[in-house]
């Protein structure tokens, strides 16, 4: 599925040092744990807003191409 977000632009900011500290297996599921449970690559803040989520549409899929699933 693919949902259209809206929302005002927000202040944005580096981060130096992240820390997540969270049990990733239990809000997101065991496929997910090896990526969240890394060091991430990148961080930054985000000061957010409201925002609006559209109805939700089917994405159009290459049935040629290879699909992997995550679990």
């Amino acid at each position: 599925m693919e949902y259209q977000v809206e929302h005002i632009s927000w202040q944005t900011a580096n981060v130096k040092d992240a820390i997540f500290d969270a049990d990733v297996t239990e809000l997101y599921g065991g496929a997910f744990a090896p990526f969240l449970q890394a060091k991430p690559y990148s961080a930054c803040f985000a000061k957010g807003s409201e925002i609006t989520v559209r109805i939700g549409k089917k994405i159009a899929v290459d049935p040629a191409l290879p699909v992997s699933p995550l679990l």
